[in-house]
């Protein structure tokens, strides 16, 4: 058979099969083609094992000494079962059946797959999936104890009918032989083989995939404990049926999720209450998942453990439950709804309409607490409903927990609002004459308001605290209701009008002779808005003030009628006084020359002035002006006198007898030396206020007195000045 191969080596034409050889090895024709195959087998395969023929696929082909000596050396290069199985477990999870999780309806079930113990990629914590090869004792064992070997998990058998393993040691070989040689610095005809070799090598693998594929189909299954018969007509349908079949047992709470869910719009649709609760007793929904979820909260209560959400992720994602990540918080969502469960962040519960509950519950699970929720007392509920009805004069509250204690906090975060709102609008900056009452109850709500809000993030403790409270509560919120109705009503209105007319009526009591029964209302008005709570005496203001605004009419007639009086009389007086300047006249009455124009604005000012306290501007400023063109007056006619003094003036009788008259300065035409300046007098003002002052007079020596003390002024102020002038 050797010659025959070797003949064959050199025609190409001719593949050198078993069939072919069988043919060219009959040496009669009777021969017994059957049995002659047989033993053409037997003997090729002799041939190979002592390396003196080698295979590719179903063709043989005869070595050369160079070649038998390489793969003699092939054939003792020692090489470790684990390259196999690492090979075998790519082809198988990486090829043939790709997959990670199992998908059966809306869920998707992790699992872990294992070759002859060795596990392919990271740990899932899912099923098991075991694949098991010929070169091990599990793969080799009887279907007993592979049974008994498959509890809680799936065992694939390959089968050991096909050769997988002998071309995959064939090949694992040549590639380690060939990385012990540099083909570089080989002879080309070593090199030849060596490259003929990887080539085998290659082809062993290719070879090993189909016969893999094989393997699998025709496998020995078990699953939990039980063989399992698998009619497949792909290799992965194999796996797929087993995986299944485990499920159901592995996964065997895995349809507690009847709702599933597929995203956060979903979550928050259901922590916004659009979730369909199943009925008590029946299975609907995700009863069956909020019952389980619930009673693992109950147990970690009474141990008194913290849950944080990303546990309840991990815990109820892998066996017996198998729910997807998305379905968990689905379902830890519905608890909270429901108030059966709370999510705690930072130690502070978390609402279900907060933005965050959704993170909370998936991507940043493990930030997030999950507590049992303990109902609160009924009591507790009634007296807050109550109170709140009777605070913010409500008919109804919600009978849902959540929803109470969510409308109370609203009520009060608006209340507190609306104080600071309040306080902003009517209560900031220089504080008037006369406030706005009501600074004081607003602070109190907004105090009051604020010490019950400290505890709004935890509920019982919140709701307790506001019922702790609901005395101060109602006696705030009865003074805050008045400051309400006050800057909200005409009340406000009314007081703006009495701090305008008491700037009016400022300096009134100094007409007391006059109307004294303005001034008493003037004074009644003035202790109205100096009431800290006035609103009930608010109605009384304009009763109070109408009538004064007769008599202040009517009064500021008289004044304006005295007032234009008096500046009559003032400016003839003034001018007057300018002609009594003897000598200086024309200066006295150059200096008061627009006193005429000036009497006529304030005539007009008199006639403009609508309030007491205008009259009374306008008579300051012209006692003002008046006292200034005095002063202008008697400066103008000291100077011309002082002018007058320092001149000489001579009279000549010119030639023609025309007569001149000279004036030329004393001291230029002597050449005595020139006295020093005489020092500035000393002039002082007097008001004729200070001198005249409030007396009654009811007979000659009361009049003898009164000018006696006034005489004594005068003389008194004189013998200090050299000059006093009277405005």
């Amino acid at each position: 058979m050797l010659k025959l191969l070797y003949l064959i080596r050199y025609i190409g034409y001719v593949k050198a099969t078993v069939e072919n050889i069988s043919i060219l090895m009959i040496d009669s024709l009777d021969v017994d083609k059957r049995a002659l195959k047989d033993r053409v087998k037997e003997s090729l395969a002799r041939l190979e094992r002592e390396n003196y023929v080698a295979r590719q696929g179903d063709t043989y082909s005869f070595l050369t000494d160079e070649e038998q000596e390489i793969a003699q050396e092939i054939a003792r290069t020692p090489i470790d079962n684990a390259k196999v199985i690492e090979y075998i477990k790519k082809r198988l999870f990486e090829s043939i059946y790709t997959a990670r999780k199992l998908n059966r309806g809306a869920n998707d079930f992790p699992f872990d797959r294992y070759v002859d113990g060795s596990i392919h990629g990271s740990n899932m914590g899912g099923m098991e999936l075991c694949v098991a090869t010929m070169a091990s004792d599990l793969g080799r064992s009887d279907d007993a104890e592979l049974a008994l070997k498959s509890v809680d998990k799936a065992i694939v058998a390959l089968s050991d009918e096909v050769d997988y393993w002998a071309p995959l040691v064939n090949a694992a070989k040549i590639r380690k032989y060939a990385k012990t040689r540099n083909l570089q610095e080989l002879q080309p005809s070593t090199r030849q083989i060596v490259e003929s070799k990887m080539r085998e090598a290659a082809y062993n693998e290719k070879e090993a995939d189909t016969l893999l594929s094989e393997a699998v189909l025709h496998a020995r299954c078990a699953v939990n404990s039980r063989m399992v018969e698998v009619r497949a007509a792909k290799p992965a349908q194999v796996f797929e049926q087993v995986l299944a079949q485990l499920c159901d047992v592995v996964f065997d709470k895995a349809d507690y999720i009847g709702a599933p869910v597929t995203s956060d719009s979903d979550i928050r649709s259901t922590l916004a209450g659009n979730v369909q609760v199943g009925l008590a007793g029946m299975d609907a929904g995700n009863t069956r998942a909020l019952k389980e979820v619930e009673d693992y909260l109950k147990a970690q209560h009474q141990r008194h453990l913290d849950t944080a959400m990303g546990d309840i992720q991990r815990q109820y994602q892998q066996r017996p439950f198998g729910w997807r990540e998305v379905d968990i918080a689905n379902v830890v969502a519905q608890l909270v709804v429901e108030q059966r469960a709370q999510v705690l962040f930072g130690g502070q519960t978390v609402q279900a309409n907060d933005s965050r509950m959704v993170a909370l519950l998936r991507k940043d699970a493990d930030k997030a607490q999950v507590r049992l929720r303990m109902r609160m007392s009924d009591r507790l509920l009634r007296a807050a409903g109550e109170l709140m009805c009777d605070l913010f004069d409500l008919k109804t509250v919600p009978s849902n927990e959540d929803k109470l204690v969510a409308e109370l906090k609203e009520r009060l975060e608006g209340l507190r609002e609306a104080c600071l709102a309040i306080a902003r609008d009517y209560y900031t900056g220089i504080k008037p004459a006369y406030p706005y009452p009501g600074e004081d109850e607003c602070e109190k709500m907004r105090s009051e308001v604020a010490d019950v809000l400290k505890d709004q993030n935890e509920a019982e403790a919140f709701l307790t605290t506001f019922t702790k409270h609901e005395e101060r509560l109602l006696d705030a919120k009865e003074d805050f209701d008045k400051v309400v109705e006050f800057v909200e009503s005409n009340q406000r209105t009314a007081f703006d009008h009495a701090r305008d007319f008491l700037n009016r009526t400022e300096g009134i009591e100094y007409a007391s002779d006059d109307i004294p029964s303005a001034v008493e209302n003037v004074a009644k008005v003035r202790e109205i808005l100096k009431d800290p709570k006035p609103y009930g005496r608010i109605k009384d203001l304009q009763p109070l003030m109408d009538p004064v605004e007769d008599d202040m009419k009517k009064l500021l007639g008289i004044r304006r009628n005295e007032f234009l009086c008096r500046i009559e009389s003032d400016l003839q007086d003034l001018r007057a006084q300018a002609e009594g300047q003897k000598g200086f006249v024309n200066q006295a009455k150059d200096a008061i020359a627009d006193a005429g124009t000036k009497y006529e604005s304030f005539k007009n000012r008199a006639h403009s002035a609508q309030s007491l306290n205008e009259l009374s501007v306008v008579a300051t400023n012209w006692g003002d002006w008046l006292s200034a063109a005095a002063n202008e007056m008697y400066d103008a006619v000291d100077e011309a006198r002082v002018r007058m003094d320092n001149e000489r003036r001579t009279t000549e009788v010119m030639s023609t007898g025309e007569v001149v008259k000279k004036v030329s300065n004393k001291g230029a035409a002597s050449s005595a030396p020139v006295p020093a300046p005489k020092p500035q007098r000393k002039i002082k003002t007097v008001r004729r206020a200070d001198l005249a002052k409030p007396s009654r007079l009811l007979s000659a020596e009361d009049v003898e007195r009164y000018v006696d003390d006034l005489r004594s002024r005068l003389m008194q102020a004189l013998a200090a000045n050299d000059e006093i002038r009277i405005n």
